[in-house]
């Protein structure tokens, strides 16, 4: 009667560890799609991000597809006359910080919660013009999460890059 009552016991054991790994492989299988389509759409030149690069905004219509700001657009190209007219990014900063000009994370802050400016700073700068959103193209795939477990992001090497040439308008 006890080894009867072991045995079921022990069936049930099995059986809940099946279900358990029967689930896991689902789990990975469903995100293992959901990644895949992720990165279709980034070759499809989709922007995939949740905040869009300074000087954008996602279109309403279009998901996945930026749209110029005109609101900062003109600060933007500010930013690339100066450098292409010899102005280094410490200048280029110093000149908007003189004139008050809400830097990127200021600007998504302010126009959504009125919260206090933050200074333009070389870093900022060199990053925009550095970056190819501003000639019209997507890259993505820049970084990754090292894993689900952790919050580090690690950098993805430039081959493992996604790049889609003409995706929106250049500022």
């Amino acid at each position: 009667n006890n080894l009867l009552e072991l045995e079921t016991k022990l069936d049930g054991i099995q059986n809940n560890s099946l279900n358990a790994d029967s689930t896991r492989v689902k789990l990975f299988k469903k995100q293992n799609e959901k990644d895949k389509l992720y990165k279709e759409k980034q070759k499809n030149g989709q922007f995939m991000g949740s905040i869009p690069p300074y000087g954008y905004k996602l279109n309403k219509e279009q998901k996945g597809k930026l749209e110029v700001d005109e609101e900062i657009e003109d600060i933007v190209k500010k930013i690339f006359d100066l450098y292409s007219n010899g102005k280094g990014s410490i200048d280029i900063a110093n000149y908007l910080n003189s004139r008050e000009i809400p830097n990127p994370s200021t600007y998504r802050e302010t126009k959504y919660k009125n919260k206090k400016s933050s200074e333009w700073n070389q870093i900022t700068i060199l990053a925009m013009l550095r970056n190819e959103v501003y000639i019209g193209n997507t890259v993505q795939n820049k970084r990754r999460k090292l894993s689900y477990k952790s919050k580090k992001i690690i950098d993805n090497p430039k081959e493992q890059w996604i790049t889609v040439e003409d995706t929106h308008k250049a500022i």
